[in-house]
């Protein structure tokens, strides 16, 4: 491979985001939500006839990641002599592992639908992205709802994966998308997932830690960069009144960076004080959401990537 590899990974950082932009997800046959979604729900049985509680849950967690990311390795080191296959794998793996449009096309569907007085259609739009009961949300529930959904697709969509893919490359990238894959399947508090889905949870919380921090910031830099009016508010003390403690501050950050108020009823109130969110309200989440991705994208990404490539030729 005889270009520097800055030179390929900000290739296939731009090949990924342009195909997003241009083309938004691939078809629902050969989702990698599904494909691995599907995948999760074949090695459970085995696991569960192994062991039902934490140790079972946690075999199939290690087993599902290191699996996975090993053979996604080998087939990059295969690919790395030619150039050109090394890009198109790198791109493949990001794209899995990114996702920028997807939430936000949802987001500007549930404003036209409120806009358009489609309450009922707003909420049913919403079932897939959100885990909680839409049927009764009124419409500042639903505005909530999507603010709240932008705020966790920023992290765990989009910042999370980039941030791993600067450091270790596409495959870091991939590493992130099964490990919040497993989380969204198995890290549930319920009957069924409360032990055997624990370390699926606890392995996504390690994993989103410092990514979650430095993505709440960035997205106060991004309301700053959009002149959206910021209060005097400790973004730490707004994250910790959500029960994740990832979540919580790309979340928080949306409330403080426009000031409302974002309830998950029977769960959580972000900024109590705050103003009532409105239909306008998630026109400009989503100018956040952009302005946080691209500015994370020069400001945090690209810059990792360089200090790695220059630490790695250094060796």
């Amino acid at each position: 491979m005889s270009y520097p590899y800055i030179v390929l990974g900000i290739t296939i950082l731009i090949g990924a985001i342009l195909l997003d932009i241009i083309f938004g997800e691939p078809r629902e046959w050969i989702h990698p939500d599904r494909i691995l979604g599907r995948l999760i729900s074949y090695m459970e049985p085995p696991f569960r006839s192994l062991n039902g509680g934490v140790a079972g849950g946690f075999l199939l967690a290690v087993v599902f990641i290191a699996a996975i990311t090993s053979v996604a390795y080998f087939v990059l080191a295969v690919s790395s002599p030619v150039a050109f296959v090394f890009v198109i794998v790198g791109i493949a793996y990001l794209k899995a592992g990114v996702s920028v449009s997807r939430n936000a096309s949802t987001a500007r569907r549930v404003v036209r639908l409120l806009e358009n007085g489609e309450l009922e259609a707003a909420r049913d739009a919403l079932i897939a992205s959100v885990r909680r009961d839409t049927s009764e949300l009124d419409t500042g529930h639903v505005v909530s709802a999507v603010i709240e959904m932008l705020g966790q697709s920023l992290l765990y969509d989009v910042f999370s994966p980039l941030f791993f893919f600067a450091i270790f490359g596409p495959v870091g990238a991939l590493f992130v998308k099964l490990v919040v894959t497993l989380d969204r399947r198995m890290g549930k508090r319920n009957k069924r997932y409360f032990e055997f889905g624990r370390w699926a949870a606890i392995i996504s919380t390690v994993v989103n830690y410092i990514p979650a921090r430095i993505a709440g910031y960035m997205t106060l830099l991004g309301a700053e960069l959009l002149n959206y009016r910021i209060p005097r508010l400790s973004l730490r003390s707004v994250s910790r009144l959500v029960e994740s403690v990832n979540s919580g501050w790309t979340m928080g950050a949306m409330a403080v960076a426009m000031n409302i108020r974002l309830e998950k009823m029977g769960s959580y109130i972000l900024n109590d004080d705050g103003f009532e969110p409105g239909i306008g309200d998630i026109k400009k989440a989503i100018n956040i959401y952009y302005m946080t991705v691209y500015s994370s994208i020069i400001l945090i990404v690209i810059p990792i990537m360089i200090i790695v490539f220059l630490g790695t030729s250094a060796l």
